[in-house]
C-alpha cells in the first residue's frame, strides 16, 4: 500500500511539473512571437527612415491615425524625427542618430530572441521527456 502511495505522489509531482513546464513553454512561445514582431517593426521603421532621408522640406506625407484613418502632413524638417526611448520619453534625433539607436535596439532584441529560443528548446525537450515518463509510469501501473 505504501509503495502505491509513493508512486501516486511521484506521479502527482511529475504532473505538477509538467503543467508548470507547459505554461512556461507557452509563455516562451509568446515571447518569441513578440520579439519577432518588434524586430520586424524596427526593420520596417529603418526602411522608412532611409526613405525619409530623400525628402525635402514641405514634402507631403500621409500617416495612419489608426487602421482606417490617415492624415496628410507636411514635413517641416526631414532631418529630424521623434524617437520613443522608453518610459514615455520621446527625444528628437537626427535621422542618422535614430537609425543608429534602432539598429542597436534591434541587435539587443535579436540577442534576447536567441536566448529565448534556446530556453524554449530546452523547456520543450524537457516537457516531451516528462510526458513520456508520465505515460510510462501510468502504463506500468495499469
Amino acid at each position: 500500500m505504501s509503495e502505491e502511495r509513493t508512486e501516486e505522489e511521484a506521479l502527482r509531482r511529475l504532473a505538477s511539473e509538467y503543467a508548470l513546464l507547459r505554461d512556461l513553454v507557452q509563455a516562451l512561445r509568446q515571447r518569441v512571437d513578440l520579439l519577432t514582431q518588434l524586430i520586424n517593426s524596427i526593420e520596417n521603421t529603418l526602411s522608412s527612415l532611409e526613405a525619409m532621408k530623400k525628402l525635402k522640406p514641405n514634402s507631403v506625407l500621409i500617416f495612419p491615425l489608426g487602421n482606417l484613418v490617415y492624415v496628410k502632413s507636411k514635413v517641416i524638417d526631414p532631418n529630424k524625427v521623434l524617437v520613443n526611448v522608453g518610459a514615455g520619453i520621446v527625444l528628437e534625433k537626427s535621422i542618422d542618430d535614430a537609425i543608429e539607436y534602432l539598429k542597436n535596439r534591434q541587435k539587443s532584441l535579436r540577442v534576447e530572441l536567441e536566448s529565448t529560443v534556446a530556453q524554449l528548446r530546452h523547456a520543450s525537450t524537457r516537457l516531451q521527456e516528462l510526458g513520456s515518463l508520465i505515460e510510462r509510469r501510468i502504463a506500468k501501473q495499469g
